[in-house]
């Protein structure tokens, strides 16, 4: 599978723009992704992504967009 995020990015943008920064969780599908790429590769093209869309998005996108849909709150 390709390693850039470039090459995701146009399916990405899809989406990201239908559900926006608000609503868009990070999650992964480790151990299947293995098939595809490690962990660590799938993970930062993640994060390349959420961080091209601004500190704000990558904050919703890694955290508190979590907190909001599944009711949860740090102590």
């Amino acid at each position: 599978a390709p390693k850039d995020t470039a090459f995701y990015r146009p399916y990405i943008d899809v989406v990201w723009n239908a559900f926006g920064d608000e609503r868009v969780i990070y999650g992964s599908n480790w151990p299947v992704s293995d098939n595809a790429a490690d962990y660590e590769t799938l993970q930062r093209i993640a994060l390349e992504y959420a961080m091209s869309r601004g500190v704000e998005a990558t904050r919703r996108f890694c955290s508190t967009n979590s907190q909001t849909a599944y009711r949860w709150r740090q102590s």
